[in-house]
């Protein structure tokens, strides 16, 4: 039943979810956020999930002066 009970919830709040990055606004300026302490064993995890995002080129490494 838990399945169902998904599918309800994703149908019933589905313009929440990002389902392509091609629906990001072009215009849209990037957001720069502080940086987050965060616990040493959650780092690893953490880095393997960005490199994900990078190669499948869903998000960019920026560089920005201090």
């Amino acid at each position: 039943m838990e399945k169902q009970d998904f599918i309800s919830l994703i149908r019933k709040y589905i313009d929440v979810f990002a389902w392509s990055y091609e629906y990001i606004k072009l215009d849209a300026k990037p957001v720069k956020q502080q940086q987050r302490g965060f616990r040493p064993g959650i780092i690893e995890a953490i880095e393997v999930e960005v490199l994900k995002l990078i190669e499948c080129r869903f998000v960019r490494e920026e560089q920005y002066p201090n």
